[in-house]
Parts: structure tokens; C-alpha cells; sequence
């Protein structure tokens, strides 16, 4: 259970600030 939790945590907060600056550049750029 610690092992999944550890490789979801690097996995998912990088994950989480690349979709966030993706649609708002889009955004920006209209």
C-alpha cells in the first residue's frame, strides 16, 4: 500500500500543474 502511494504522489503532482498550465495557456492565447 505504501509502495502505490508513493509512486501515485510524484506521478499525480506533476501531473496536476501540467494540466492546469495547458488550458490556461490555450486560454491565453485566444
Amino acid at each position: 500500500m505504501p509502495r502505490v502511494k508513493q509512486n501515485l504522489s510524484p506521478h499525480g503532482v506533476p501531473a496536476i500543474p501540467v494540466i492546469y498550465v495547458k488550458p490556461l495557456t490555450s486560454t491565453n492565447s485566444y
